[in-house]
């Protein structure tokens, strides 16, 4: 019915494995300053092991200036604390092959999103996602 579901796709410079991707959810189990849990890694590493293609994280606020965070205890990857710690949930995700991305979701981008992929160079690079389905 599907034919292509589970066959390999290019999406900006992330290659996946298949198409299932899991899409964000807000849990609000970052700490109070937005650092990531150990809690979270737990939780998409889970997500990886059954195998989807990528994982697009709980939205993030990207900069402590502005009033970016939208909610309490949303992720962020605004300084070298939430960075560290992203590596946590990249290796999580990564031990399986999968992709983890996060979108950026700061107060002031008035519902724009960009999205990172998140690597051990956490902050590498952001795009917009134009898939390339063949």
């Amino acid at each position: 019915m599907f034919p292509k579901t589970f066959s390999p796709v290019k999406i900006g410079p992330l290659e996946l494995k298949n198409r299932l991707i899991m899409a964000p959810l807000t849990r609000q189990v970052a700490e109070l300053d937005g650092t990531p849990t150990d809690e979270m890694a737990a939780y998409y590493a889970r997500r990886a092991r059954v195998g989807i293609g990528m994982i697009i994280s709980e939205g993030t606020y990207e900069t402590d200036e502005l009033s970016s965070k939208t909610y309490l205890s949303q992720l962020g990857i605004a300084n070298d604390k939430h960075v560290q710690a992203w590596t946590k949930e990249t290796d999580a995700v990564h031990a399986f092959g999968m992709a983890v991305v996060s979108p950026t979701r700061g107060a002031f981008l008035k519902g724009k999103a960009l999205f990172l992929p998140l690597t051990h160079k956490a902050m590498a690079g952001c795009f917009t996602p134009t898939p390339t389905m063949s």
